[in-house]
């Protein structure tokens, strides 16, 4: 449901911050998922600092989050 969500939203021309389970994904898969307005990140949500790193590292790139 995600990647779904994910594609429309860059569809519609969006910036999109997607998001990776850290023991199914590499961050390389990640970061080449959308060649443009894509920012590709590993997370692992039982392990706090991994949260916090995407929630940084997105607000760091992109400015903001809606």
């Amino acid at each position: 449901m995600g990647r779904s969500i994910a594609k429309a939203a860059l569809a519609h021309g969006d910036k999109v911050t997607v998001v990776g389970r850290t023991f199914e994904n590499t961050l390389s898969a990640m970061q080449n998922w959308h060649p443009t307005n894509s920012l590709g990140l590993l997370c692992d949500v039982r392990v706090r600092d991994t949260v916090e790193t995407v929630i940084d590292t997105s607000l760091s790139h992109w400015g903001h989050i809606d």
